[in-house]
């Protein structure tokens, strides 16, 4: 046993833990949460401070989606990597430079005087939040047994919902203050900076030694067989991998519409002002925060009862179903309170199966459920990547009822894809 507490260890059947998390174990998830929060204000700023950045910058709407979509671009290129590289170094040490870097990247955005420059910015941000999730996702693995997964994997996520909120919030406050963009922006980045000193020292991988990694599975064997199988082309032909990705690709391609686009589209077709759109803007991720606390009990208590699953399975495919409706229903709301309170219904949809999501990656994936995370969100941030650019498109040629009905269309997909996914079948097998 290391000295970083009382790691969890499962007993035979790895249904009941051989110990429960203690108070080491809380101080390693907050410290996840308070990184997630970080992440999600960087990321999420230039969403409200788009209109300002694409004036000053005197950037084309083509321009604009490209700005946005960047991010994403990287963010999905570098998940995988990311990952490996928390299995190699040690999962705190590398958020700890991943957090380094992102603020400095969202530094630069502040900087930046091109378009060129702009979009540097953007790709070193999203290669950089790339490594929190998956890592995240493995740290605290180590800390939590099978049944309190759902509940530890929620709060993570929980506060990247938090930190959209503050920095929807925030944001267009700030920039009035300091009647700059680019002033937000820089610091943003340095509270960023300031943070990972706190970070460094809370933050510590869980069991190291072969005896504790073999606990954390049901047996020595199957950890090793789960390690040496995931190779690229088990990860690219696997089943459950492959709908666990194509899930998160249709996911994303509606959903970022609220990260990317909302703002915009609350000025320029609503008509509400820019400090209004900061307290609406702000709706959707605050409420979704419910869905992400209440999807993790669930999935914990389906676990139990049903087994897992159904436990990942269902709660998935129905919040999707859940988020298609509420697309198809967007158009005919004009009013901007009732669309923003029809996309938070789609919010929290998304955010009530996010913890069966990560739920199922460390599933199957056993000592590499962050290489698992990573797999799918890079499909994930594929989609992301592609939405701005698409919806552009769609929305110049066709109007913006039409990518409400592509944007519900991926959620059906989603939805039908997650009911055949079997968080019983490890990837080894």
């Amino acid at each position: 046993m290391t000295s970083f507490g009382n790691p969890t260890t499962y007993s035979a059947n790895n249904q009941l833990p051989a110990a429960l998390p203690n108070s080491a174990s809380f101080v390693v998830l907050a410290s996840a949460m308070l990184l997630a929060i970080n992440m999600y204000v960087d990321r999420a700023a230039v969403g409200q401070l788009r209109g300002s950045i694409a004036t000053e910058l005197n950037l084309s709407q083509s321009q604009g989606a490209y700005f946005m979509g960047a991010f994403f671009w990287a963010y999905a290129l570098g998940q995988v990597p990311a990952a490996a590289l928390g299995l190699r170094f040690g999962f705190r040490n590398v958020l700890v430079i991943f957090l380094v870097v992102w603020s400095g990247a969202t530094i630069l955005t502040g900087l930046s005087n091109s378009f060129a420059l702009l979009i540097a910015s953007r790709l070193a941000l999203g290669l950089a939040e790339a490594g929190a999730y998956p890592n995240a996702n493995a740290l605290i693995r180590g800390w939590f047994p099978l049944h309190l997964r759902g509940r530890a994997c929620s709060a993570v996520t929980f506060g990247g919902r938090l930190g959209w909120a503050i920095s929807q919030f925030l944001t267009p406050i700030l920039e009035a203050v300091f009647a700059s963009w680019r002033s937000v922006l820089i610091l943003y980045g340095v509270v960023g900076i300031v943070l990972a000193i706190p970070f460094r020292l809370l933050a510590k991988d869980g069991p190291t030694d072969a005896t504790a990694r073999a606990n954390e599975d049901q047996s020595t064997t199957e950890s090793i067989a789960i390690a040496n199988h995931l190779s690229l082309s088990t990860m690219l032909f696997n089943r459950n991998l492959i709908l666990y990705s194509a899930i998160q690709f249709f996911t994303n391609i509606g959903w970022v519409f609220l990260l990317s686009d909302l703002p915009n589209y609350l000025i320029q077709v609503l008509g509400v002002a820019k400090i209004s759109t900061g307290f609406l803007s702000t709706i959707p991720p605050l409420v979704s925060c419910v869905g992400m606390l209440f999807g993790g009990v669930v999935t914990d208590l389906m676990s139990r009862r049903f087994g897992i699953r159904m436990a990942r399975s269902v709660p998935i495919a129905t919040m999707m179903f859940f988020c298609s409706i509420a697309y198809l229903l967007c158009p005919q709301f004009t009013n901007p309170i009732l669309f923003v309170c029809m996309l938070s219904v789609m919010a929290v949809a998304v955010d009530f199966s996010n913890p069966s999501l990560w739920a199922f990656a460390q599933d199957v994936g056993g000592r590499n459920a962050g290489k698992v995370l990573g797999w799918g969100n890079m499909f994930g941030n594929i989609g992301a990547g592609l939405s701005p650019i698409l919806m552009a498109s769609i929305q110049q040629s066709f109007g913006w009822n039409i990518c409400f009905y592509v944007f519900a269309t991926c959620f059906f997909l989603a939805g039908i894809l997650a009911m055949l996914l079997n968080a019983e079948k490890k990837i080894s097998e």
